[in-house]
């Protein structure tokens, strides 16, 4: 476990920096900061709908399994698929 999360942080350390230079290189001239500000939106917009997200799955998934009473896989699963949808959808939806 270790060895995979000091592999992650040294990829990190690595593409971090080149993605914005990427990004401010094709980026038109003077338009550099609105370029480098939709690198950041999939991270803020998850930000943004991380917490409600994760205070629905408490909700609906993690007290009344605490209760004893059954979990809903399906209901589960749409709430596990959407805290990924979103992050990728704002990133698509600034690319075109």
């Amino acid at each position: 476990m270790l060895i995979s999360i000091a592999s992650m942080a040294i990829g990190e350390m690595f593409a971090s920096p080149r993605i914005y230079q990427y990004v401010g290189g094709i980026a038109p001239k003077g338009q550099e900061g609105l370029y480098l500000g939709y690198v950041n939106l999939p991270w803020r917009s998850e930000r943004s709908w991380g917490s409600p997200r994760g205070m629905m799955f408490e909700h609906f998934i993690s007290k009344p399994h605490a209760a004893g009473q059954s979990v809903q896989a399906v209901t589960m699963w749409i709430i596990v698929s959407f805290m990924g949808y979103s992050p990728s959808e704002a990133s698509i939806c600034t690319t075109s």
